[in-house]
This record gives C-alpha cells, sequence and structure tokens, in this order.
C-alpha cells in the first residue's frame, strides 16, 4: 500500500513537472513572437519588415470580420507561428507598412 502511494506520488510529481516545462516553453515562445511584433513600426518598407520577421505570405485581402476588415492597406502580408497559430499581419500602402495587427487564437 505505502508503495503504491509513492509510485503515484511520483507519477504525479513527473506530470506536474512536464506541464511547467511546457507552459515555459509557450510563453517564451509567446514572448518571442511578441518582440517580433513590436520591431514592426509604422512606415518601415515590406522588406525591413522581413528583416525582422523573415519571409512573409502575400495575401490579396487582410483579416476580415464580419463587420468589415480589421486593417487597412493596399496589400497585406502576414507570417504565421505554426506552432500556436498566432499570426502577424500587416498592411502595406505607397510601399510602406501603414498598419499591423497580433492575432492570437482563442482558447
Amino acid at each position: 500500500m505505502k508503495r503504491r502511494l509513492v509510485v503515484c506520488a511520483s507519477i504525479a510529481l513527473v506530470l506536474v513537472v512536464a506541464l511547467g516545462c511546457l507552459t515555459v516553453a509557450q510563453y517564451r515562445r509567446w514572448a518571442y513572437l511578441e518582440s517580433q511584433y513590436d520591431g514592426i513600426i509604422i512606415g518601415m518598407t515590406a522588406s525591413e519588415a522581413e528583416a525582422v520577421l523573415g519571409p512573409g505570405a502575400d495575401l490579396g485581402e487582410g483579416p476580415m470580420t464580419r463587420f468589415g476588415p480589421v486593417m487597412r492597406g493596399e496589400k497585406f502580408r502576414s507570417w504565421e507561428d505554426a506552432a500556436t497559430g498566432r499570426r502577424i499581419w500587416v498592411g502595406i500602402a505607397g510601399g510602406r507598412i501603414c498598419d499591423k495587427w497580433l492575432w492570437v487564437p482563442s482558447l
């Protein structure tokens, strides 16, 4: 009986430590993406944004809600973190970034 209790407590401890490690990893990933987003400055060129974020995807239109467009611009680019689904969007007008948006999927 005492041996079973020790085994269960050990398993519980391992699970708690593993969950803590995953939480820290997700937080670090989020902090990195947020710092990249903060590195995008309105008025910089699209190539300057790619220097911060890497190559992005050209989009035909920006993000939309049922109420209309979320951001302004003539062209739009996005960068996605495939592991978390988080996405950075930028709107480009006249060759310069005129708007930016960080999208985080809800739980």
